[in-house]
């Protein structure tokens, strides 16, 4: 499917390569550091900040 829509752009095999390479780099990332970043928010939210007047 991915390959399909970049046809649209006449681009070389070598740039479709890259670009899925760097979109899958782009989800990993993703995948691997929401989970974290989400779980340190909510640690976060939690704690009572003494914010002085």
């Amino acid at each position: 499917m991915l390959t399909q829509f970049l046809s649209l752009f006449n681009l070389s095999p070598l740039e479709t390569d890259a670009i899925r390479l760097s979109l899958s780099v782009a989800f990993n990332a993703v995948l691997w550091c929401l989970p974290p970043a989400i779980f340190v928010a909510w640690i976060l939210a939690r704690k009572i900040f003494m914010v002085s007047p």
